[in-house]
């Protein structure tokens, strides 16, 4: 099956509650903002997401479980890493 304009995340990086799933988005600012997400799929330890972020939206990968709307972080990059076929 494939998955068209799909976006692979990790999905340690999502939250869940009632029955949906959540990352959390940094704006030009570095401000967190919780958003929802499409599930579209699974593979693995990561989500297919279908609506809800866009190529180029930066999330937060971990440490998000305290984090409010609004709240101001200094970002660190994610170690790039190839999926493996």
């Amino acid at each position: 099956m494939q998955h068209e304009n799909s976006i692979v995340i990790p999905q340690e990086a999502t939250i869940e509650i009632q029955d949906k799933v959540y990352v959390f988005l940094l704006d030009k600012k570095n401000a967190v903002t919780r958003q929802p997400v499409v599930v579209s799929g699974k593979s693995g330890s990561t989500y297919l997401i279908s609506e809800g972020i866009a190529t180029g939206d930066r999330i937060v990968l971990k440490g998000f479980e305290n984090l409010p709307d609004g709240a101001v972080i200094i970002p660190e990059n994610a170690k790039k890493t190839v999926a493996k076929l």
